[in-house]
């Protein structure tokens, strides 16, 4: 799964990066750089306007449902399973028309280490941020909501976790956000070339930590590169 993520890329260069504009709404109040980005808060995502370009928005992790009666369950849906996302009532009404970009510096994972869990902290080794595949929404008056999606680890990931975000290669952007149906191969094919990953502290695990050294290492061996 994915349930932490850093995002401290300026807007300005994440719109310049996935050749979008920005909104007028996030331009006056953009999000404040996060080393340790927590379920239900604001997030960038980029997705297709009605008009048919690409726009940067904000919504909160933790996808509400349209028909949802309330918000509470915001936090156990910020992620989706690629492989139920057909089957999900939640999820499958936004297939066509309702698939975003999560732009992520990184993500931390937790590998299982004896009695306990230990994080990574996942990026891309060129230092360009990830574009994770998600699902949008619109729920009451305009709150907006989002989910990752995922799918079981390639195999260097999976020695940390068996789950990992559908991470899309920056070439497939515009397929992915334009194709009239959802084009599972790009999620099938979504593998873990080109990452790195390093172990991180424990700090990470409480929301009230959020600065830059939490990507700090703190074993210098890395699994891969």
């Amino acid at each position: 799964m994915c349930g932490r993520f850093v995002l401290a890329t300026p807007v300005e260069a994440l719109a310049e990066i996935f050749e979008a504009r920005i909104l007028g709404t996030v331009a006056a109040t953009p999000l404040r750089p996060s080393w340790n980005v927590a379920p239900t808060t604001g997030v960038y995502l980029v997705r297709r306007s009605p008009s048919g370009d690409r726009e940067v928005a904000v919504a909160h992790w933790g996808l509400v449902p349209q028909w949802a009666p309330d918000t509470r369950r915001a936090a156990n849906a910020i992620n989706a399973r690629l492989e139920t996302l057909d089957a999900k009532p939640t999820f499958r009404h936004l297939l066509a028309h309702h698939r975003c970009v999560v732009p992520m510096d990184g993500y931390y994972e937790w590998a299982t280490v004896g009695g306990g869990r230990a994080p990574w902290f996942v990026h891309r080794g060129d230092g360009r941020p990830l574009a994770a595949a998600g699902l949008w929404s619109r729920w009451g008056d305009g709150l907006e909501t989002c989910t990752v999606i995922t799918r079981d680890a390639a195999p260097r990931l999976a020695e940390i976790h068996h789950r990992m975000p559908v991470l899309l290669d920056h070439g497939d952007v515009a397929e992915w956000l334009e194709a009239p149906a959802l084009p599972r191969h790009l999620c099938d094919a979504a593998s873990d070339t080109g990452l790195e990953m390093h172990r991180v502290s424990s700090r990470v695990n409480a929301v009230r930590h959020d600065d830059e050294q939490l990507l700090d290492p703190i074993d210098p061996e890395t699994l891969f590169g």
